[in-house]
């Protein structure tokens, strides 16, 4: 079983990637900004479709999502502008 407590990331991120069907390397390039818990949304930054830069998608959060990032952006979050 993964020590959580080595990878605190790691709960929030599967939540993530469960609750939105997103791909790990659009959560991974996910910002702080992106994530709009009072609108219950998350804005994804998409490579695949566009050669020329990122593209975006708006993704619903749903409330056990909300928790886990609210959770971690609110307390265990190491700081920076990345989620």
């Amino acid at each position: 079983a993964p020590n959580f407590q080595r990878v605190p990331y790691l709960p929030p991120l599967l939540t993530a990637a469960a609750h939105t069907g997103a791909r790990l390397a659009e959560l991974t390039r996910s910002r702080v900004d992106d994530w709009d818990l009072a609108a219950g949304t998350v804005v994804l930054r998409e490579k695949e479709r566009s050669r020329a830069g990122d593209t975006f998608r708006r993704v619903p959060v749903s409330p056990r999502l909300a928790a886990a990032v609210r959770d971690w952006l609110g307390g265990r979050h190491p700081g920076g502008g990345l989620a």
